[in-house]
C-alpha cells in the first residue's frame, strides 16, 4: 500500500506544480483608465487615472502625459491606491491639443508592463508618432513588456519539462511494482517448490 500511496503523492505533486504554472498566473491588466483611450475632452482634466485588474507595486512605477513636442504635463509623483494609479496635471495643460499617457507599472507577480494611452482636448489633433512606433498606435494600449513576452514563451516550454519529468517518474514508480510484484511471484515459487519434498518426507 505503501507504493500506491507514494504514487498518489507523485501524482498529486505534479498536478500542483503544473496548475501553479499555468497562465492562470497571469500579469496584471490595465482594465479601465480616465481619460479612455482616443477620447476627446472638452476641457484639459486637472488628473489622469489608470485602474487595474489587482493591485500593483508602489515601487517602478510612472506616468508621463506628453504633447506632441514630448513635453510631460505630470506634476509630482503618481499615487496608487488600491490598483488605481493617479497622476495630476499641471493646471496650464493646453485645452486645445493632443496627448499621450505613457504610463509603466510592475505588477503584482514583479513583472513590468506599459502601456500608451492617446487622448484629445477641445479641437487639438492626436499626438502623431514616428513610424518606428507603429506598434504603439494611436488607440491601442498596451500592456505587454519585453520580460512578460519571453515568460509566455518560456511558459509552455517549462510545463512540459515538467510534464515529462512526471511521466517519467510515474512510469518508472509503475516498473518498480511491477519488478517487485515478479519477484514476490518468484520468491513465492521457489518457496513452494523448496517445501515440496519436506511435505513428501512427512507424508505417511
Amino acid at each position: 500500500m505503501r507504493t500506491w500511496k507514494l504514487l498518489a503523492a507523485v501524482l498529486a505533486a505534479g498536478a500542483i506544480i503544473l496548475l501553479n504554472g499555468s497562465p492562470a498566473t497571469a500579469h496584471d491588466e490595465l482594465i479601465a483608465s480616465t481619460p479612455e483611450s482616443g477620447q476627446r475632452l472638452a476641457d484639459a482634466p486637472a488628473s489622469v487615472s489608470l485602474t487595474f485588474s489587482d493591485e500593483v507595486l508602489t515601487i517602478g512605477a510612472a506616468v508621463v502625459v506628453v504633447d506632441q513636442s514630448g513635453q510631460d504635463w505630470v506634476i509630482g509623483e503618481p499615487v496608487i491606491t488600491e490598483g488605481i494609479v493617479t497622476a495630476a496635471l499641471d493646471d496650464r495643460l493646453p485645452s486645445d491639443g493632443g496627448f499621450e499617457i505613457r504610463w509603466r507599472v510592475v505588477s503584482g507577480d514583479g513583472h513590468p508592463i506599459s502601456g500608451i494611452i492617446p487622448f484629445t482636448t477641445g479641437d487639438g489633433e492626436p499626438v502623431v508618432r514616428p513610424s518606428d512606433a507603429a506598434g504603439q498606435s494611436a488607440g491601442a494600449d498596451s500592456t505587454t513588456s519585453p520580460g512578460a513576452q519571453g515568460d509566455s514563451v518560456l511558459r509552455p516550454v517549462i510545463l512540459g519539462v515538467l510534464g515529462a519529468a512526471l511521466a517519467l517518474a510515474v512510469f518508472s514508480l509503475v516498473q518498480f511494482l511491477l519488478r517487485r510484484r515478479r519477484r514476490g511471484a518468484a520468491d513465492d515459487a521457489r518457496q513452494d517448490s523448496a517445501s515440496a519434498p519436506d511435505l513428501e518426507r512427512h507424508s505417511p
